[in-house]
Parts: C-alpha cells; structure tokens; sequence
C-alpha cells in the first residue's frame, strides 16, 4: 500500500468515526435537519464514488448515510452493510456497461449476484428481505429501460419506511422523491448534482420527521 493509500484509508476512518450518531440520541427539529443534510450529502456522494468505480470512497459514504437511519447499529456493521450494498451497485452498473441491449441487460445471469449482496445487506440490518428483491428488480428493469421499475421502486420504499417507522406513511411520496435525487445525479453535471441534493435532503426530511413523529405539525 503506498503511503497515499495509506493516507487516505486513515482519513477515511476517522471520518467515519467522527460521524457516527449515538445510539440513543434525542431527536429534535434542529437535529433532523442536519441528519438530512448528512444523509443527501452522503447517498449523492456514495453515488458519485461508485461512479468513479472507488469502491471504498462509495462504502464509507454510505455507511454514513445509514448511521443516520440506524443509529442502533455500530459503525463497523453498517460499513459491512454498505460494502455489500456498493457490491451490488458496481455490478449492476458493469452490467449495463457490457449489455448495450436492454433485453440482454435484463437477462443477464449477473442479478443473480446483486440480488444475494443485497440479501447480505438486509441481514446485516434486519431489513426484510422484500427490500433487497425490490431494489434488485428496480435497477434491473430501469437497466431494461422498462417502465416496470416505477413498482419496484415503490415497494423496495413499502418494506423500508415500515422498517424504520412500523407503519407505510409517505412511503410512496418518498419512493418519487428518491427516484428524482437519483435521476439528477445521473446527469452528472453540477447543477443536477445540486437539485439531487435539494431532492434528497426534502427526502430525508420528510423520514426523519415520520421516525420522530414529527409529521403531525
């Protein structure tokens, strides 16, 4: 490892420890705000990492991002989780690389693989494993350019906001709102990088709110 490397794999870790959230944390409006920022800034930054293909810069991103949604879990298991996570996005990204067709993209034996990561992913953070077939299915018909992934995209959201709220409010409002961060970024300029933030820091929001019911004001 060089000492750049090594530099940087230092940075890393300290920057992961100086985010984490404390297990038992009191949660108000001033808190759920900067949760929000903390988590568009990390999902749209993970993003941005796996499209440069840096599988560590992507992971640590990530599992800052989930530090935000499960602060019961230590920041070593939602490393774990994340690395599983940015597992199944490389390789479903190679896929639509290699498949210019949107028939072969979707038949491609490599979902297989994304969706076993994911499974790993949802153990890991006792997600339902609904979770991770949704969210496989979503990339896989978006890969497709079939509008089916509008469907997935909403119930990989059903399986995620009961998880963290018990109940199924909003879970359809948020799923838009994720899919309007996500597409911006795609378009890889800084304007859309910025209105995907702005989407996904309203996205955050309106969750935080909901696990704190704060949704009643």
């Amino acid at each position: 490892m060089t000492y750049t490397e090594t530099t940087q794999t230092a940075e890393r870790a300290q920057l992961l420890r100086s985010v984490t959230v404390p297990k038992k944390q009191t949660v108000n409006t001033y808190d759920i705000e900067e949760l929000a920022d903390r988590a568009a800034n990390s999902t749209i930054e993970g993003f941005v990492a796996q499209d440069r293909h840096d599988f560590d810069g992507a992971s640590l991103q990530f599992s800052i991002m989930l530090q935000t949604m499960f602060p019961e879990f230590e920041s070593e298991r939602l490393l774990k989780a994340s690395q599983y996570y940015v597992n199944a996005l490389l390789v479903q990204s190679k896929v639509k690389d290699d498949r210019p067709d949107p028939f072969e993209r979707m038949h491609d034996e490599r979902w297989e693989f994304v969706r076993t990561e994911l499974a790993n992913m949802c153990r890991i953070l006792e997600l339902p494993t609904s979770f991770g077939v949704e969210t496989e299915e979503f990339w896989r018909y978006a890969a497709g350019r079939d509008d089916g992934f509008v469907k997935h995209i909403i119930e990989f959201h059903r399986a995620l906001v009961r998880r963290l709220t018990g109940s199924e409010k909003y879970f359809s409002s948020l799923a838009g709102l994720y899919f309007a961060g996500v597409s911006l970024h795609n378009e890889h300029t800084d304007y859309s990088l910025a209105k995907g933030r702005d989407a996904m820091r309203l996205y955050y929001r309106i969750l935080f709110q909901v696990i704190n019911k704060e949704d009643r004001a």
